[in-house]
């Protein structure tokens, strides 16, 4: 520092400099000075060390990790500390995606920023290892309430990827989706019925039920489909009075051992996460093609359930495989 006085003039080699530690980074300089007639100046000057050091993070858990495919996954997180601004885990950023339903080996990385602009970074390896799948193991995914104006997006998945599924279609539509309705059978998949007008079988009268059922099978035979060979109560309501008229009909009952609830959550991703996770061989999926949200999951499963090795058939095809089915009886899955 330099120091100047009106009469005496400089004076910058009478100043005295002292120096305080504030802290590991910090150091406090006073400058004073004083002229021939007793007046005194000063001045402080802070002088802070340059930041250089990155924060330090600390991952929760191991830094590797091998998880089965379809095993649910949560990252346990990380820490940071900083040696000036101490804990900043709430500054963390993470990136980095973990799927599994895809093997494979993926990394989340965890970014620590402080506030001199310091940063470091952490990662963790996740691998996914695939589950076989044993050769012939099936699923049935099957699709109530249509036809629909989505039902054809269906049929093209299912065509590409060589599959084919069960469709418990409601009478009074299938008129104005007669085109559908048969290439649903050119393609293979089965046209079931769902009842006329989506009514309970346990609220119908025996004629009321067989009716229903007549209607639904000419609606369908008329737009090119084949006759059903098996029924869906609506809401799977069944009981065993209605068991025995379907008996009369010829018909059985299918029910299902996966309920996706795509027509409540309107979600793809619940619907894709829940068949994922829960359909395994000899399962009866239900979905329902009036949804577009469930005729994107459809899109997606479709493919990769294929890639997984399972082969996408009708519930009857199976059925015939695993014991066949009886009149009147009902069925949730063939395991």
């Amino acid at each position: 520092a330099t120091a100047q006085d009106g009469c005496d003039g400089d004076v910058s080699k009478d100043i005295k400099i002292t120096k305080e530690k504030v802290n590991d980074y910090t150091m406090q300089v006073h400058y004073e000075v004083t002229d021939s007639h007793g007046n005194t100046g000063s001045m402080d000057r802070q002088i802070i060390l340059k930041d250089t050091s990155a924060p330090e993070i600390t991952l929760n858990g191991e830094s590797s990790v091998t998880v089965k495919e379809l095993e649910k996954y949560e990252d346990a997180g990380a820490t940071a500390t900083d040696d000036r601004d101490g804990d900043i885990t709430a500054n963390l950023v993470k990136s980095g995606y973990v799927d599994v339903y895809r093997p494979g080996t993926y990394t989340v990385t965890y970014t620590a920023t402080d506030s001199s602009g310091n940063v470091s970074q952490a990662t963790r390896t996740v691998k996914v290892e695939e589950v076989e799948t044993n050769p012939g193991d099936s699923i049935y995914l099957t699709f109530d309430d249509g036809p629909s104006k989505y039902t054809p997006r269906i049929l093209d998945s299912l065509e590409a990827n060589g599959g084919r599924a069960t469709f418990f279609m409601v009478g009074n539509r299938v008129a104005s989706y007669a085109s559908t309705v048969k290439r649903m059978a050119d393609l293979g998949c089965e046209t079931d019925s769902h009842t006329w007008a989506h009514t309970y079988l346990t609220g119908m009268s025996e004629g009321e039920i067989l009716q229903s059922l007549n209607q639904t099978r000419d609606a369908i035979v008329a737009a090119g489909g084949n006759a059903p060979k098996g029924v869906r109560p609506p809401g799977g309501k069944i009981n065993d009075a209605s068991k025995a008229v379907l008996a009369k009909a010829g018909m059985p009952s299918i029910i299902w051992s996966v309920d996706t609830l795509d027509w409540k959550t309107r979600n793809a991703q619940h619907t894709i996460d829940t068949v994922l996770r829960q359909g395994q061989d000899g399962d009866i999926i239900l979905m329902h093609d009036l949804y577009e949200q469930s005729v994107i999951a459809a899109e997606t499963l479709i493919p990769e359930r294929t890639r997984r090795g399972y082969q996408l058939v009708t519930v009857s095809e199976m059925a015939e495989l695993r014991g066949g089915m009886a009149a009147g009886q009902s069925y949730g899955h063939f395991r």
